[in-house]
């Protein structure tokens, strides 16, 4: 991280828009921070515990703002819907996020927290927790974001698996499995709809790459400038913030006026290189890795398996959450999951080594 934030510094000086770049940076700055100071003062279990806590909380306030914006068609901030246009199988909530497709991701990301909770706390809490999801589930199907509800597949069966290597949470994995399926057969014509048009786009691809038209071919094509670009800088990428002002004034395949990567993986490629690239990666691949390994080390204690689950789960579902935003660069909730994640890996070793001790 300290590296990528020092390339993304000097990169501002072959940046054609320096203000972007700038903006960019600062993003980096304080999330770089937020993960440095959670590492060095995270210190116990319990700190943990409690921001998981403030979390749910905070999702708890945004699924309420959520569901009054599907009831009622009123939204705290400016949407592409006017209030004529809305009914509650048509609008696509996002609370505080800007646009549906952030709150999706938020929403993807906060999943195995409201799971790992319904799986390993009291079972006198277990009904709180299933009714949380099921709200997070209609808020999710409502935002219409299709690489989200994707990573929420991805997710389900990450937990379909924990069920099965623990050995337990049987009743509890068919309660999940029950209402998730009854949730989506009530709502089946919104999610029919969405799927079908992501279905029908993949087979009239090469017409997509043609002519873009739909979400796929636009993406296709960004991702085709995007290498264009990265090879124009020679693998070093145009410089922190500065892939839509390459996409104003050098893209060589249209997009339909989307400037935005919408690709997280494509933005890091192009704006800061093949190296910051190859490092972000290897980064993440530790992330998951050493979360993995400190889970399996601390399985018996409850917290921590509690928190190392939810942890996991989340950096799995960003794998495709990622993707669905148009930029991610200043999504604050994917830079807390990276602090939970190498704060939880830390207090994991620490305490290893204390055990070794004793």
């Amino acid at each position: 991280l300290l590296i990528w934030f020092i390339y993304s510094l000097l990169s501002i000086t072959w940046s054609i828009d320096k203000w972007e770049a700038i903006r960019h940076v600062t993003f980096l700055f304080f999330s770089f921070s937020v993960i440095s100071f959670s590492v060095v003062f995270f210190d116990s279990v319990d700190d943990l515990y409690l921001v998981m806590i403030i979390w749910l909380v905070i999702l708890g306030v945004t699924l309420f703002i959520g569901i009054s914006e599907a009831i009622d068609g009123y939204q705290l901030l400016d949407s592409r819907f006017t209030l004529s246009d809305i009914t509650f199988s048509a609008i696509r909530p996002m609370a505080h996020f800007g646009n549906p497709n952030n709150f999706a991701s938020f929403l993807t990301l906060s999943t195995p927290i409201v799971l790992s909770f319904f799986f390993f706390s009291r079972k006198s809490h277990r009904i709180f927790f299933l009714l949380i999801f099921l709200a997070l589930l209609l808020l999710l199907i409502l935002t219409g974001s299709r690489l989200n509800y994707l990573a929420l597949l991805l997710i389900i069966v990450y937990f379909i698996v924990i069920a099965i290597l623990s050995r337990r949470f049987k009743i509890e994995l068919y309660i999940l499995i029950i209402v998730s399926i009854l949730l989506l057969l009530v709502f089946r014509g919104r999610v029919f709809q969405e799927m079908s048009s992501l279905v029908y786009t993949f087979q009239s691809l090469m017409a997509e790459i043609a002519e873009p038209t739909e979400s796929i071919g636009i993406r296709i094509n960004l991702i085709r400038n995007g290498f264009s670009f990265l090879f124009s800088t020679w693998g070093f990428g145009v410089g922190a913030g500065n892939f839509e002002s390459w996409m104003q004034t050098r893209a060589l395949f249209s997009t339909m006026n989307i400037l935005n990567a919408h690709n997280w993986y494509l933005e890091v490629l192009v704006n800061y290189g093949i190296f910051i690239f190859i490092g972000y990666l290897v980064f993440y691949w530790s992330v998951l890795k050493k979360t993995y390994q400190t889970l399996r080390t601390h399985w018996n204690d409850p917290k921590m398996r509690l928190i190392g689950v939810a942890i996991l789960g989340s950096l799995v579902g960003f794998l495709l959450a990622s993707m669905s935003p148009s930029s991610v660069i200043a999504f604050r909730p994917q830079w807390l999951i990276f602090a939970l994640g190498l704060s939880y890996i830390n207090l994991g070793l620490d305490n290893s080594n204390q055990h070794s001790e004793e």
